[in-house]
């Protein structure tokens, strides 16, 4: 059976966060029930043509003011999209009057833990996610988290404005009784956003003064399980990748994402609906409101004769364009010095080389 993963984008954010994988930003909220018509629509063309369908709604939903009706239909569409953890800046959790049914709203509907991130201490943090009081909310909101019943856990993205503060980092959120045992170079994803923040990632000598402290963690990247990447530093430099690629050898990062028979479609803010996921857009199959009957039919044709992307690539950032070969790439577009840090992604950033010079 086909699998549909459906992202809505459905909530804005108090934040616009330095690296944001997906763009959220500052917009209006999609009512609840313009979020319910998106899932019943897709509902009925999903059990008309045999497919399952799981769906999310981006990009902050506790900001939503239906935040656990939400998660209560997420959990009662498809349990294995069922909102066991929610990410969040905390934000909505400090700043909502009624925090308190919030938070228990989630815990009755089986959310058991709540993801953070944390970018710096005081003013670092504020300015990485572009909110004058994050700090101080980020801290209040894992006090009112806990006292609630729900696990904290916390990510450290690291760069050069926040890595000589890890140790102090590390040693608030022992005091919360937290480990961060999640620090994470943030990924490489094409787009304006991300070539901004390429600006300020970290380098192989940022990392050697806390490179030990690093070490004691069981180190996990995101969603590719445990990994050695602070034990093998030198080998994620750009000059390790350039090499690799230049002497013809595969390179294989954290999030190259294996194909997959699975769809992953977008309904935007405006009920258009994309081929792709977060930030990727891919192909326009039109407007749910509009005309859902062409989108429906429009999209069972692509699926049917297997003309998905499938698979998060190159080709939905670059559509039109034929991608030279890696080491091309690497040859014309690489530094083969370069010793900023990536886990995983660095083919998109010698395709951004190639392709969006200004």
């Amino acid at each position: 059976m086909k699998q549909i993963h459906l992202s809505i984008n459905g909530a804005g954010c108090e934040t616009a966060c330095i690296h944001c994988w997906a763009n959220g930003g500052r917009y209006k909220n999609m009512s609840f029930d313009d979020i319910q018509f998106v899932v019943k629509s897709f509902n009925n063309f999903s059990e008309s043509n045999g497919y399952n369908l799981g769906f999310n709604v981006m990009h902050e939903p506790l900001a939503h003011p239906d935040a656990v009706r939400i998660v209560q239909l997420r959990n009662e569409q498809n349990s294995d999209y069922a909102a066991f953890q929610i990410p969040t800046s905390g934000i909505p959790i400090a700043i909502r009057e009624d925090y308190k049914e919030l938070l228990d709203g989630l815990v009755k509907n089986k959310v058991e833990n709540l993801h953070f991130v944390l970018h710096g201490i005081g003013d670092t943090h504020n300015k990485a996610v572009n909110s004058k009081n994050a700090f101080e909310n980020f801290k209040i909101a894992i006090e009112r988290t806990k006292a609630a019943g729900l696990i904290c856990s916390v990510a450290i993205f690291l760069n050069k404005l926040n890595v000589s503060q890890f140790s102090e980092m590390k040693k608030l959120l022992s005091g919360y009784e937290i480990n961060p045992d999640i620090p994470m170079i943030a990924r490489y994803i094409s787009g304006k956003k991300l070539q901004q923040y390429d600006e300020i990632r970290v380098e192989y000598s940022d990392l050697l003064p806390v490179l030990d402290e690093l070490k004691e963690n069981e180190i996990i990247d995101v969603g590719v399980g445990k990994r050695d990447l602070y034990h093998n530093l030198e080998n994620y430099t750009e000059a390790a990748f350039y090499g690799k690629a230049v002497e013809g050898e595969k390179i294989t990062t954290a999030y190259d994402i294996p194909e997959r028979g699975d769809i992953n479609l977008i309904c935007d803010k405006d009920f258009n609906i994309y081929d792709g996921s977060a930030n990727v857009f891919g192909k326009c199959y039109g407007n749910l409101k509009e005309n859902n009957v062409a989108v429906f039919e429009k999209l069972n044709d692509d699926i049917v004769n297997d003309r998905m992307e499938n698979v998060f690539s190159p080709t939905l950032f670059y559509p039109n364009e034929t991608l030279p070969p890696l080491k091309e790439l690497a040859e014309k577009y690489g530094d083969k010095n370069g010793q900023k840090i990536y886990a995983g992604g660095i083919h998109y950033k010698w395709l951004d080389n190639a392709f969006l010079k200004d």
